[in-house]
Formats: C-alpha cells, structure tokens, sequence
C-alpha cells in the first residue's frame, strides 16, 4: 500500500503581518491558539482551503462567510497600521510522504496594490526541493547597510523553481495541480465538492441555517453518485433503443402510408389491367367479326361470279331468239294490224318505261331513306360525343381552377375566360400554355430550391448528429485521456516511492539531495523531455560510480592478493631452496653461477672463500659480524680461492699475495675445506695471509680490513653495513642460518597465507558488494507501468487530437451548411413573394404536382376542344348532308308524282289502241305480231335486263372486291389492333402489379376473360379518369410523408413505333387507333429503396420486415438494458455503491455509539429505503434486496418487477426531459434519476441517559445546548468528509480544518471529538482561544500560541509539542517534529 501523504509545514512571506513564518506539523496537526485578534483565523484560512484550490474569494477568508475580508487587506495590511501600498507575498503548505523523505510543495503567490487588482500565481515543486532550506522565496538586497528579503517576482520564480516544479497563472490551473499532484480526484468538481464540504465543516457551530436537515442534504451529496462513465452504456442504449423507436414509429408511418397509397394504386392497377383485358377481348371480338364477314363476302363473290357467267350464256341465247324473231317481225311488218299493233307496243313500252322510272324513283327514295338513316345515326352518335366532350371539358376546367387554385396560378382566369368567349371556334393555346409553363417552371425552381432547402437540412441534420456522435466520442475520449493521465501520474508517484524506497535498501547508490532533485525534475516530464534512462541518469551515474569505485577497490585487492599469492610463491621457493640446500651459499648472478658450473664442467677445481675457512674460537660473534660484513661488502666473501692463476668472466677469484710479518686475516680464520675439495689448505692459507687486518692504510696491493668493518683496497675504501650475525662462514654458521632461514621462511608462509585469506574474504566481500549493487541496480524500479499508462495516454490524445481535429472540421462544415442552407431560405422567400401558397416543402411540391397536373389537363382541354371543334364540324356536315339528302328525297317523289299523271295518261292511250286492234279483228295475226312483238319486248328488255345485271353483277363483284378489300384493310387493322391489345395486356401481366394466380393455366386470351369478369366491377365503378385522379390525390396527400423513397411518377406510354402507321387509317380506325394510345399510356409509381427504383408494393412488403426485425431488435434492447445492463452491470454497480454507503452508515454509528459523551448523550443515523413513488416503482429495500441477489438466480416474476420498475423510471426520465424542454439532456435525467442517494433518507437520533432513543428533528435539535448541537453536527460531517475523502486517491491525505474548534463542547466530550478525529485519521489546522488540545487521545500535535499584542504591525509565533502525554516549549523555532502517531 502506498504511504499516504501528509501535512508537514505551512509558510508565509511579507503576508498579513508575517515577514517570514513557518509552522510545523506534527503528523499532520497543527494547533494555532491565542487571544481575539490575534490573527489564528486570519492564519489557518489563508492556508486551508485557500491553499487546496486557490479561490480567494471574502467569503472563503471569514467563517462568517461575510465578504468583508479580502485577501488584499491582509497582504498589505491594515492603512492605519502600516503605511504600505504594494505588496508581494507567499503561502505554502509542504506535504511528506509518511516513512519517507519525500517532499512536495504547492503554494501561492499574491501581489496587492491598494484600489488595483491583485495578481495571482499558484505553483507547486516536486522535486523535493523545500522551501527555506533547498530554494528561498525572496531574494536578499543590502540597503542602508541591512539586508532585506525581498519577495521573489513570478519570473524570478519560475526561474528558482525551473524543471523542479510549475508556475501557472490561474485559480483553475493551481487548483488542477493540486488535485493532480496530492489529491488526484476522477474530476475537478468531486474536489471543488471536498472543499465546499470542509468550508461547512470549518465552523458549523456559526451558521444559523445548520440543522438536522441541512445537515442530510450534506450527508447525501457526501456519498458518491454514479459517475458519467458508469452510465454511458445506458444512455447510449436508451438512446439506441429511442432512435430505434423512433425508426420503428417512422417505419410505420411509411407503412401507413404505403398502404394508403398501395390501395389506391391496387384500384388503379385493376382498372389499368381490366380496362386492357376488355379492350383486348372487344378487338378480338372485332377482329372475328370482321373475319366472319369477309368469308360471307367471299362466298357472295363467289356466287356472283357463276351467276354471271349463266347470264353471258343466257343472254347469247336470247340474243340468237332475238335476231330470229325480227327476222319474222319484218316479214309481218307490212300488215296493218302490225303497224297498230307496232303503235300499242310503242304506248305500252311508253307505260312499261313510265313505270320503270316511278319504280326507280321509288328505288332511289329508298337508297336516299337508307343514306338518310345512317347519316341519322352518325348525327346522333356524333352529338352524343359532342355533349360527352363539352361535359368532359367543363370537368376538366373545373379540375383546372381546382389545380390553379392550389397552385396559386392566378392567369388561369384570365386565360379561361378568353377561352370561353372564344370556345365555339379554333382557339390558340400558346399564350395560355407558355403562362401555365412558365409558372410550372418557377414551381419547379422553387420546388428544386425546397429540394436542396431539404437537402441541406437532411445534411445539417445528419452533420449535427455526426457532430454530436463526434463531441460524445470525444468527451469518451477526453474522459479515456484523464483517466490514462491520471494513472500516468499515480504510476509516478508509485515509481518516485518505490525509487525512494529502492534508495533505502540501496544506500551504496544513495544519490545526494541535488541529484535527487534532478531525477524528481526528470521523472515529472517523463518522456516529454527525458527518456527513462535520462531520468534515472543521477542513479545510474552514482551506480557507475559506486561500481567503479567497488571495481577499482576489487582490482586493489587482487592486486594485493597477486602481491601476496606472489609473496607466498617467491616464499614456498625460497624455502624448498633452503631446505634442499645443505650448504647455505650467498646471493650470485646468474652469470656469476653459470661461470661456477662451466669451471666443474671443466674440472677446475675452486672453493668460495667463505666455504674454505672458519672462525677461530677465540673470535667474538661481534667480530665474527664486522669480519663477515667487510669481506662481503669489499666482494670478497664470496669469491673464489682456485689452486692456480685462472682467467674468469663473471665472478671473482682471489689472487693470494701473503703479506709477510702483517697481523691478517689468519689470525682470525683457519682453512676448513673436504680434502676432495680439489683446493688445499695452503692455498687458502695464502689467501687469508694476503687480507691484512689493521687500522692503518698499508698500501695499494693489499686488501686492508679492520675489526670496525673499514677496508680499503688501492682506490676504494669503505665501511661494512652491520648485520645480525655472521652467517657464512664457518659450518655451524651456514646450519644456523639454514634452519633460521627455513624457520623465517614457514613464518613469512604461514603469515601470508592468513594475509592471502584475509584478502579473498574482502574480496568476496567487494564482491558481494558489487553483486548487491548490480543486483540493485538491476532492480530499480522500471517505469514499465509508466511507459504503458503514458503510450496508452500518448495514443489516447492523439485520437483526440484527431477526434478534435475532427470535430473541428465537422463543426466547420456544419456552419457552412448552416449559411447555405440560411442562403436558400432566403432565396426561397424571394422566390415565392407574390404565391398564395403554404410555405414549406408540400406546399409547394402539391402545387407543383398540381400544377403538372394542371398542364397535363389543359394539354387534355385542347385536345377535348379540338375534338369539340371536329365533331362540331362533323355535325354541321351531318346535318347538311341530311339536308341535302332530304332536299333530293323531296324532289324524287315530285318527280314521282309527275311519272304517275304521265302512267295515267299513256295507261288510257294503250286501252284505246287495244280497243282498235280488237275492232280491226286480225287476231291470229295480231297474236303471233303480240307474241312477236312480247317476245322482241321482252327480249328487248331482257337482253339489256341480263347485259344490265352482267353489268350489275360486275359492278356488285367490283364493289364487292373493293368491300373485301376494304374489310381486308379493316381486317389487318383489326389484327394489328388485337396484337397491340393483346401486347399491352401482356405487358401489364408482366408487370405483376396486380395479383393473378400463376397457377392458372390456358391461354393468354382465357386470363384476358377471367379478369374481365373478375375485375369487371371496377370498370363499371369507375373511369379511367376518376381512378386516375383519385391515384394523383392520394399520391401527392402520401408524397411528404414518403419523401425519403423519392416516390415518382412515371409514365408508361407504349413507346412501341405506331403499329398502325403503314395502314390507311379511315375516320373510325383513327379513333380506335386514337384510344389505343390514350388507353396505352398509364402511370407507374416508383419508389427508391437501396440504390433500386421499385414497385411501393415491395417497398411495403420490406418495411414490413423491417418492422418486424426493428421490433425483434428493440425487444433484445429493451432485454438487455434491463437484464444485463441495468441488473448486471448498473445493479452491480448500485448493489456497490448501496452496500458502501450502509457499511459507511455503520461505522458511523460505530464511531458516534462509542462516543461516551459527558452529558449521556449519544448519537445514530440511519439510511432509511424510501418507499416507491409509483404503483410500477418497488420499494427501495424490496429493490435492493433483489439488487442483491444473483441475476441468473432470480425468479421471472422477480425479474419483471425490477424491470418495471427501472422502465418506470426511466420513462420518467424522458417525461421529465418533455417536460423540462432544453437545457437537460437524457443522460443527465436518467443520472438523477437512477440516482440511488434520492431512494435512501438520513435520520439522526439521539439518545440520553435513561431515556428511549428519538429521532433528533429540527425542533429537537434547536432545545439541545451549544455543546449538544456540536456534537450533533460535527460527528456525522465528519464521517461525511472521511467519505468524500474515499474518492480521492490512496495515498491523499485527509484534511479538515475547524475554526474556534469544538467551541462549546465541554472537556470530556472535547477529549471524544479528537479521539474521532484521529480514528478517521485526518490531518487539520485547528484554531482556539481555550483549547490547548493536550489530551491522551491525541498522540502528537504541534501547538503554535500566536501573540500579537495591541493590534501591533506584527505577530510572535510561541511553539509547543504535545507528544501524547507531555506538553513542551519548543526552544529551535524550525524544530521539525517526526514522532508517528501511536493509531
């Protein structure tokens, strides 16, 4: 766990009437008492809050809450007690890490001008640098001889403080790095929460609004409310699932409407395909007719054909019979009774031919009554069209003042008007249409304007939604980048502790205060400026350093061990030598030797002078030293003594010159050689007689040695070193100097070997040192944690920088969309200035769709008046070929009238010649004349009759022909006519917009049938045109509300090449061929869906399915957020929160039940579940309890209460948002609503000796005493601070302060509140006029007694500690006090 902070020192400079001032903690407490107006509420409010957020407003310096203190007075001081205008000075409070050394430092500085603004800067230092002993802020300047402190400018100390610290300029900013550096709440406002908690706290005994409800209203908002990041999944769910609802309410408003319209265009489509199927049927019908009667035709033909060839055989016979009977008539020609018999053939011819014309007239009368009636019938159907076409024109005015009327096309009366005057003849519609299509552009431009006026909106719609998702996901962001930055900083502080503590356990690479300072800079802009390894740069350099030294000590004691390994060798050789050596031999060269065993190789036998003699017994050690020393050190004690005169290189060889009569060195020494020796005695005796022993100088050939140790030899001259004893010459000499030798040589071994182990023990321990350096090293704590929460914090604001950048853009694009969209707005207004017209987007899209209707009619208007026009024309020509007709129907029966007097008259002629004839009595002449002449008539007549009925005939055949080939003609109309019927139905089949079973089967002419007879009602029901404009109707009234498909009509003309355009076309083909066309055309509604245009049949039938998976969709919504989110994960969260605040409510009670207080009175609160509000709402201890439970163990009925209830308040929620308009977002109601704190009330009770517990009211709560009410208030606004502390970071310290501290609480009680105040484990600044605070329930306190007598210009500071048991007078006035507390 991580030590907690905690206060240390509090300073002031040139503030108030402090020159220089600082106050000790003692674990963290600090008592300031004295005397009214002795500045102890003056000197703790200018250091708590003020130096936790910086705000320096009157109402936070007075405990009054009075604005009549401002920070300026007391920086500069009371007028008529210092004459000073300007002022800078500083505060600071200094935090110790609890078992460390670890420092920070967070302060302000203040500059006043009298009737000026005072300049404010906030700074902390946390690179364990303390103020008054590693920086200063002042400056020293000597006037006049003294030395004054100057305060420190804010550059000046931006310069002093540098990397070790932060320098800002705001409140807010230095309220931030307070947070930051001790306290490090989620956010600013649960800080900005503390401190207004502590102000209340600071001196409730003084406000008159305290009481047992003010005092819940603080209990309440002490508890920590879900925070926004726990409820941003279900705002965001809820406001997933309302737009979801939303869609689902839009999708069925679109199925609504496309059932409207569906229907419509169902009626529509029945009528289009009925009306095609019958058409299809009538030319089938038609065209069999046609059929029929061109075979009948056909076979008449044919029947005609052989009936004029039996009359051209006929007509050859009578021919024949002819000429043969005028051949007989001439013969009978001379007889009178011919003559009168040629004069009655002549009358009665005359009448024959009278009566032929009568009949003829009377044939024409009746071809003329036939042409009569047919004109008749024409005349008749022609006037019925014409009624027909004037009934259908005024519709379709009617339908045009309509359409003008809601298109506000105010030319239309005009234009109809002169249409009226003028309707009876050809009338020119360019100036009425070239209006009506000018007004339908301007609709149409306006219309388009609506459509990018819409456009735009649907763009800055969606760009605001998009802004808005952008703004939540950069706040998400922003939120991510705090917390990251937070865990930065805690993992910094962790780091700075553990490096600390690392410091410790490590002392050999223990870095001085400076270098420590340096890393502490280093480590607070990590990775902004330093890489890690530059941060711990000071350790790493006094690890290499350290290493270095313990290296170099290592190489020292190698080196050593080597000397003495070395030693011990050089030893261990020297004393095998003297152990193998029998004879000890003095030190030669190696040449020196190499010269001695070349000479035994060669046999040359020679003795060392020091092996061929001994001492005499007469001669003292002391002489035996002098004699030894001087021929050692004249080089001849050890040179050779050869029989003979021998050349030698690299040694010495002594040449005997005897001195005769001399006192030498015989007289000391005596020969002592093996006889082997090769050299004899007498050789060595000459030798010892040439080395005279005297004090006097005897001449440069001798070698002189004396007792003293002098010799001299020619030129040199010297004096022997004196040694020990001698050692080489004489047996027992050399054996003692062996044995001493070997015995010196053991005793140097044995010594070396203890000096060889002493080394590898300190060189195991340089190692072991060295391990535990590197091993130290190594250890030191890795930022790995840092780096992490720092690369995830780097990442985090770069996707906010992008995220803004983002928004930023999006934001931008918003405002131009903004004034374009203001642009076409205003050209919308300017635009339709002058129409009597809605103004919004279906007003002018039915106007124009209106107005297109409108032109579209009068297009049918000009072709219904031309219509008008040809069959009026029609009809006059009708009526006056009826006219005519009649005029000759007339005349022929006058013409009749006339032939019968004339039939009269030639009637009465013929029975007077009959008569004649009969009186002339020839009448067997007169007979065969009569039969001659009947049969010459008849053949007469028959001859022509037959040529006439050949000629008949032919004509009947040719007119027959031409009828055949007229009903030819008629017939491939006909056929043309029933193919295009029949491509049409076809065609509207295919298009599937009306259903028909495919499963039928037969063929296309049977379907024609079926839906003849299934459809044949809406025929009868409707026309053509009312289908059509109720479809227009409906469409226009469903267009807005299915703007979002852009629905369309489009037209379905045959765009199939005129069938009929090779064909002669006579009046009634034409208007066949006319209907065709029109019947052709019908309208096709097309709907955008998914990039398609398709039928609003199948737009329906997929919103269908839309609804159903949008339904399924906010089910599984609606599951989740009340299942998963709401029971496990906000129920988890509440369940939480819930179960902290009853464990906090419990160890209050614990806390307020063991106050034994001096008067019996004890004090418990209770957090009682309140009960619901509504009938859908659970009581709170009923939700809680099922809150409690597992999720999956719940019972379904106990699931769907808890899910009531939360869908109850959350449907609350959004009534309150409807309710409260702007200003509050669903987020921020449905946290005040879930807001668990409002399910819950607090009641205080009270109890006394001897009495029941009660609920402590208002009006209880005024009846208590002074002490009473304190007691009352200050426990559980304790227990509400320690809360709001919980919030903050582990290793903040908890602070309160209290002015006039437990006022009016009597001793015993007094001695209870610091009790609590310890367990809670709070740091404070108390003040007090009575209290000294030396009770046995606080375990150390610094008391600081302020003195300021008479209102002076300055204030003494008298120290005392409290250690738990004895009160004393601090003596050093920076005396520091360390001893933890005892808790």
């Amino acid at each position: 766990m991580t030590s907690k902070w905690e206060l240390y020192r509090a300073g002031v400079l040139n503030f108030w009437y402090y020159d220089e001032e600082f106050f000790h903690f003692a674990d963290g407490k600090l008592l300031l008492r004295g005397s009214n107006g002795s500045g102890k509420s003056v000197t703790m409010q200018s250091f708590l809050p003020v130096l936790l957020d910086g705000k320096k407003s009157p109402d936070r310096l007075d405990p009054f809450g009075s604005r009549a203190r401002r920070m300026e007075d007391y920086l500069l001081g009371e007028k008529e007690l210092v004459d000073r205008d300007e002022r800078t000075g500083y505060l600071f409070l200094e935090y110790k890490r609890k078992n460390s050394e670890q420092y920070i430092t967070t302060g302000i500085g203040l500059r006043a001008k009298r009737q000026k603004n005072m300049d404010f800067w906030g700074f902390v230092v946390f690179d364990n640098r303390r103020i008054g002993k590693d920086l200063r802020l002042y400056k020293e300047e000597k006037t006049d001889g003294k030395t004054q402190k100057i305060p420190l400018t804010k550059r000046e100390l931006i310069t002093v403080i540098g990397e070790g610290g932060t320098v800002v300029d705001s409140q807010r900013e230095y309220m931030e790095l307070v947070n930051k550096h001790i306290f490090r709440f989620e956010s600013l406002d649960a800080f900005h929460e503390l401190i207004e908690l502590l102000i209340q706290l600071r001196s409730p005994k003084l406000s008159k609004d305290f009481k047992p409800t003010v005092i819940y209203e603080i209990l309440e908002s002490s508890l920590p409310a879900l925070t926004d990041e726990e409820l941003r999944h279900l705002s965001e769910t809820i406001e997933n699932m309302d737009q979801a609802k939303q869609q689902l309410e839009q999708l069925e408003k679109d199925e609504k409407a496309l059932k409207h319209l569906c229907q419509h265009y169902s009626t529509y489509n029945e009528y289009m395909l009925a009306e095609k199927a019958n058409e299809y049927l009538k030319s089938e019908k038609s065209f069999k007719k046609l059929a029929e009667e061109k075979e009948q035709f056909v076979a008449q033909h044919r029947e005609y054909e052989e009936t004029l060839a039996t009359l051209k055989e006929e007509t050859q016979q009578l021919s024949i019979e002819q000429e043969v009977l005028r051949k007989r008539e001439l013969d009978l020609s001379n007889h009178e009774v011919f003559q009168a018999e040629e004069k009655r053939n002549e009358t009665a011819e005359k009448l024959q031919n009278v009566n032929k014309e009568i009949k003829k007239k009377e044939r024409f009368i009746d071809e003329k009554r036939e042409q009569e009636r047919k004109i008749e019938q024409n005349l008749n159907m022609y006037e019925e069209r014409f009624e027909q076409l004037l009934k259908k024109l005024t519709e379709q005015l009617e339908m045009m003042r309509n359409d003008a009327l809601e298109s506000s096309f105010s030319e239309h009366t005009i234009n109809e008007e002169d249409f009226q005057r003028n309707r009876e003849y050809e009338f020119d519609f360019t100036v009425w249409k070239r209006e009506a299509n000018a007004h339908f552009d301007r609709l149409e431009q306006i219309n388009g304007l609506w459509k990018e006026h819409d456009e735009i909106q649907l763009r800055y719609e969606e760009t605001y939604k998009e802004l808005g998702e952008l703004n939540r996901e950069l706040d998400q962001l922003k939120n991510e980048e705090k917390k990251w930055y937070e865990l930065v900083e805690d993992e910094k502080s962790r780091l700075q502790e553990s490096v600390f503590e690392w410091s410790k356990m490590y002392p050999d690479i223990k870095v001085d205060d400076e270098a420590f300072q340096v890393f502490l800079q280093r480590l607070n802009e990590l990775y902004e400026r330093y890489h890690f390894e530059e941060v711990k740069q000071p350790f790493t350099n006094q690890y290499y350093q350290s290493l270095e030294s313990w290296k170099a000590e290592k190489i020292k004691k190698q080196h050593e061990m080597k000397l003495i390994e070395n030693e011990i060798r050089e030893t261990e050789e020297k004393l095998r030598y003297w152990k193998e050596q029998k004879d000890p031999e003095p030190d030669r060269d190696r040449q020196t030797v190499q010269t001695r065993v070349l000479l035994k190789e060669k046999g040359i036998p020679y003795v060392p002078f020091y092996a061929a003699v001994e001492f005499q017994e007469h001669v003292s050690e002391e002489l035996r030293e002098r004699i030894e020393s001087t021929l050692n050190h004249a080089g001849l004690l050890d040179a050779l003594i050869v029989e003979a005169d021998l050349d030698i290189q690299y040694d010495r060889v002594i040449m005997p010159n005897p001195a005769m009569m001399a006192h030498t060195l015989e007289d000391y020494l005596k020969p002592d050689v093996e006889n082997d020796s090769g050299v004899t005695k007498e050789r060595i005796e000459a030798v010892l007689r040439s080395i005279i022993v005297s004090d006097e100088q005897q001449g440069n050939e001798y070698f002189v040695i004396n007792e003293a140790g002098q010799y001299s030899l020619g030129l040199l001259k010297g004096h022997a070193p004196e040694r020990e004893k001698a050692k080489y010459i004489g047996r027992a000499a050399r054996k003692r100097l062996r044995l001493e030798k070997i015995q010196q040589f053991e005793e140097e071994l044995q010594l070396l070997n203890t000096q060889l182990r002493e080394k590898r023990e300190q060189l195991a321990a340089v190692d072991e040192r060295i391990r535990h350096i590197t091993e130290g090293f190594q250890s030191f704590p890795t930022d790995q944690n840092v780096k992490y929460a720092y690369d995830q914090w780097k990442e985090t604001k770069l996707k906010v920088e992008s995220k803004e950048k983002e928004t930023e853009k999006k934001n931008e694009k918003l405002g131009q969309i903004a004034r374009k969209w203001q642009q076409v707005k205003n050209t919308l207004r300017n635009k339709t200035e002058g129409l009597d017209l809605k103004f919004s987007k279906k007003g002018y899209e039915d106007a124009l769709s209106y107005m297109k209707s409108y032109l579209k009619e009068l297009n049918d208007v000009q072709i219904t008046h031309g219509n008008i026009v040809h069959t009026d024309e029609m009809i006059k020509n009708l009526n006056d070929q009826l006219e005519a007709l009649q005029n000759e129907i007339d005349e022929a029966k006058g013409e009749i009238n006339v032939l019968l007097d004339q039939q009269q008259r030639v009637s009465l002629e013929l029975e007077h010649i009959e008569l004649m004839l009969t009186k002339m009595g020839a009448e067997h002449i007169r007979q065969e004349i009569q039969q001659i002449r009947e049969r010459l008539t008849f053949l007469k007549t028959e001859i022509p009759e037959k040529i006439k009925k050949q000629a008949d005939i032919g004509n009947q055949l040719s007119n027959m022909k031409s009828k055949i080939n007229g009903l030819e003609r008629k017939l491939e109309f006909a056929k043309v006519l029933v193919q295009a019927w029949e491509e049409l139905f076809a065609k509207e089949l295919e298009r599937g917009l009306v259903f028909v079973d495919e499963n039928e089967t037969g063929s296309l002419l049977d379907k024609a049938i079926d839906i003849s007879k299934k459809y044949g009602s809406v025929l009868k029901e409707n026309t053509r045109l009312s289908v059509t404009e109720r479809l227009n109707r409906i469409f226009f009234q469903e267009q807005p509300n299915l703007i979002e498909y852009r629905p369309a009509q489009e037209p379905a003309d045959w765009n199939k090449q005129n069938p009929f355009v090779e064909l002669s076309l006579d009046e009634e083909s034409e208007l066949k061929a006319n209907d065709l066309k029109e019947k052709a055309g019908r309208i096709i509604i097309l709907l955008d869906y998914k990039g398609q245009r398709v039928t609003p049949y199948y737009v329906l039938k997929e919103i269908e399915k839309d609804i159903l998976l949008q339904k399924e969709y906010i089910n599984e919504q609606d599951r989740e957020l009340y299942e998963d989110i709401i029971l496990k994960t906000i129920g988890r969260i509440l369940r939480s929160r819930i179960q902290r605040a009853e464990r906090w409510v419990k160890d209050m009670n614990a806390l307020m039940e063991k106050r034994d207080t001096s008067s019996g009175l004890t004090f418990s609160i209770q957090w009682k579940p309140k009960t619901a509000e509504t009938e859908e709402e659970m009581d709170t201890k009923d939700l809680v309890e099922l809150l409690r439970m597992n999720s999956r163990l719940l019972k379904e009925e106990d699931l769907q209460r808890v899910t009531m209830h939360f869908r109850s308040k959350i449907n609350r929620a959004r009534e309150m948002l409807e309710e409260s308009g702007q200003g509050n977002t669903l987020h921020q109601v449905i946290k005040e609503v879930l807001d668990y704190r409002k399910w819950f009330s607090f009641t205080l009770y009270y109890q006394k000796t001897n009495e029941p517990k009660r609920e402590l009211t208002n009006q209880k709560f005024y009846k208590f005493s002074g002490g009473e009410k304190a007691m009352a208030m200050y426990i559980p606004l304790f227990a509400a601070a320690y809360s709001r502390y919980q919030e903050a970071a582990e290793d903040a310290p908890y602070i309160i302060s209290l002015d006039e501290a437990f006022a009016g609480v009597d001793e015993n009680n007094i001695r209870d509140m610091f009790a609590l105040v310890e367990e809670l484990g709070f740091n404070y600044i108390m003040n007090s006029q009575a209290l000294w605070g030396d009770y046995d329930t606080v375990p150390s306190l610094s008391i600081c007694e302020l003195v300021r007598p008479k209102n002076a210009p300055y204030v003494t500071v008298i120290r005392y500690h409290w250690d738990g048991k004895v009160k004393r007078l601090a003596s050093n006035p920076d005396e520091e006090f360390t001893f933890t507390s005892s808790i």
